[in-house]
């Protein structure tokens, strides 16, 4: 994959995703910061790491999914506050 020096990161990370074959989720105990690139603005207000995973989720691709321990264990938690996007991410995998 040719990089384009002109780019923001986030969107050569989001171009990068439609190259994979498969995407590998990592959910930790942080959210990340919000996509701030210029070329999906469907993203906008939304962590990049989200973002990466709705592209990958509508690319069809192969979805590997880790969550930590104590962060699978409040799943319970993150189903009564779906107002915060993280949730939304979440509640994808469970």
């Amino acid at each position: 994959m040719e990089i384009d020096r002109e780019s923001h990161s986030h969107d050569i990370c989001l171009n990068a995703v439609k190259d994979c074959k498969f995407f590998i989720l990592v959910i930790g105990n942080r959210y990340g910061g919000l996509y701030s690139g210029n070329d999906y603005p469907e993203f906008e207000n939304i962590s990049i790491m989200h973002a990466e995973t709705k592209l990958a989720i509508a690319s069809k691709l192969k979805l590997l999914t880790f969550v930590r321990k104590n962060i699978f264990d409040e799943r319970v938690t993150f189903k009564k506050i779906e107002k915060y996007q993280i949730s939304s991410l979440f509640m994808w995998i469970i």
